[in-house]
């Protein structure tokens, strides 16, 4: 799981390991390795209540790290090298010199060119002489032996609120309320951008993700953003028209919209926006067999080399509101206000599962087939349903997820990954 790990309340020493408590749980920074460990939830389910809880504070005796939460007082042993020094942040610090962009005061405050402060809140020297300074709102600061120069660690994520995820090969992307971050997966290098300074960046509130090589796209209610990740630079593109959902067909980005269609090259120029008085609402477009799909407010509609096409099915499944679709393999599932419904049909019947837009009393907002199975993403936590056997498992924060809030998925080759208000968590498919 990951989350906002920019504000650090305590630091300890380990073998290896810098020990961060932060407001987003505790974390681990690999001295060795020079990089934080991934995934964070690598506690075991002994003291597993420490992994995304507050830190008020950690201390180390006894080769044990005593970390102090808001849910309680968890202790685990660790290896210490000899010279282990927690110390207290000096009144004055030394004229370290930070990246550029940013300038570091006497006081021990962080500041970058948007004029916000990062006060150092924790500080420690580790046994070989390195020193690692937290701050409030910027993670982890480190000053190597003998130097003064001043490295910022950049972890986690921009905001815990997580509405969206993408994935590539290269990198994933995490979009809420708050800030977008991306995580280029190979380098562990983490870039978060928060739309309070960026002002080509008009919201950090997105819709849908997309990735095309280096190029990120974000559907927003101000039109489509790009975001070229070598470069750290966005560009809305116009119109302006409120954007709902993204699919990329070869070169070409389609976009649905409050009341159509957009379609971009893949610069984010503007090729075409097609709009209908009486068209309904795009929820959203996925693409199948070489037709485009949208799941709309009234239902389905396809687009092919024959045009706009009204998809329905005898029993009259599609023709509700339809809130999402997702394809797996040779088939389409469409989340309506009726049900699951697939398309073709996977078996010759049902093709409907009737009711599960509500779940054993659960609202369904997002839901992943895979194989047999489907995962639900509910307000109470993830359902795990069997299409064979009709069986089903809720995975809830006993089971790892870091909240019960569970507001989208998206998968990862052998990975799920589950947003939430407090960050995401990442599920290992075994089968």
């Amino acid at each position: 799981m990951v989350s906002d790990y920019r504000f650090v309340t305590s630091l300890a020493e380990g073998s290896r390991f810098i020990y961060v408590g932060t407001t987003g749980g505790l974390v681990r920074y690999d001295k060795v390795d020079e990089r934080f460990l991934f995934p964070y939830d690598y506690l075991d389910v002994a003291i597993g209540g420490i992994i995304n809880s507050p830190v008020k504070e950690l201390s180390v005796s006894d080769n044990r790290l005593k970390v102090e939460t808001s849910t309680g007082t968890y202790s685990f042993p660790v290896s210490l090298p000899f010279d282990s020094t927690s110390d207290d942040c000096p009144e004055s610090f030394p004229g370290y010199i930070p990246p550029p962009g940013y300038f570091f005061r006497p006081d021990g405050v962080l500041s970058d060119m948007h004029l916000h402060d990062y006060p150092v809140t924790a500080c420690l020297t580790d046994f070989i002489g390195n020193k690692f300074l937290g701050t409030w709102g910027k993670g982890l600061l480190r000053v190597k032996n003998g130097g003064n120069l001043l490295d910022v660690l950049p972890f986690g994520l921009a905001s815990p609120v997580v509405d969206n995820i993408c994935v590539s090969d290269d990198y994933t992307v995490f979009a809420g309320e708050g800030g977008i971050t991306v995580w280029e997966r190979e380098k562990d290098i983490w870039d978060i951008f928060q739309a309070e300074d960026i002002p080509s960046l008009p919201t950090d509130r997105v819709e849908d993700v997309l990735i095309m090589g280096d190029t990120v796209f974000f559907a927003t209610e101000f039109g489509l953003v790009t975001l070229d990740v070598r470069k750290g630079r966005f560009k809305t593109c116009r119109p302006a028209v409120e954007l709902t959902s993204l699919a990329l067909v070869k070169d070409t980005l389609w976009a649905g919209t409050t009341d159509g269609i957009a379609v971009y090259s893949s610069d984010g120029v503007s090729l075409d926006i097609l709009r209908r008085a009486d068209f309904p609402r795009v929820n959203d477009v996925a693409y199948l067999d070489n037709t485009l799909w949208f799941a709309t407010d009234y239902g389905v509609f396809t687009w092919n080399d024959k045009g706009f096409l009204r998809y329905t099915k005898d029993d009259g499944t599609l023709d509700a509101s339809v809130i999402s679709a997702k394809a797996s393999a040779d088939t389409l599932f469409f989340l309506s206000r009726k049900g699951i419904v697939a398309v073709p049909s996977f078996i010759d019947k049902p093709s409907i599962f009737p009711g599960l837009f509500i779940f054993n009393g659960r609202r369904i907002r997002d839901f992943e087939p895979v194989g047999r199975f489907f995962f639900f993403a509910t307000s109470s936590g993830v359902a795990l349903y069997d299409r064979k056997s009709f069986e089903t498992k809720i995975l809830t924060t006993e089971e790892g997820l870091i909240s019960n809030d569970v507001r989208m998925i998206t998968r990862e080759g052998k990975y799920l990954w589950f947003g939430t208000p407090k960050g995401a968590s990442r599920f290992t498919l075994d089968w």
